[in-house]
């Protein structure tokens, strides 16, 4: 399985630190042995963009891009892209996830 994230910079050296907090996210959620490949793509719009590209490839893959706004009640991830972005032809919904849209800290 190869993820296809955005975030993580424009460039190898600041994506590899993306990618091993990733791993790291993984193995505390107890998926050690059976871990994602995480592509960290820099921004949305290239995140986006190499998704398609992979599936076309036959790659068993994945995307996870940020929300950017609040998904509609009943709204899949799939969904929420194809409404706010435009991004049509994602595949099957669960190979589409998005992040969240706020974290706060404290209260």
């Amino acid at each position: 399985m190869k993820l296809y994230v955005e975030g993580g910079g424009d460039n190898r050296s600041l994506q590899a630190p993306a990618r091993r907090a990733f791993k790291s996210l993984f193995e505390r959620a107890g998926l050690e042995g059976r871990l994602p490949a995480v592509i960290a793509c820099g921004g949305r719009a290239e995140a986006f963009r190499e998704f398609p590209k992979a599936m076309a490839r036959g790659e068993h893959a994945a995307l996870l891009v940020d929300s950017e706004e609040a998904v509609e009640e009943g709204s899949t991830a799939a969904d929420h892209l194809a409404r706010r972005d435009r991004w049509r032809d994602l595949g099957a919904n669960e190979r589409v996830h998005l992040m969240v849209q706020v974290m706060r800290h404290g209260s």
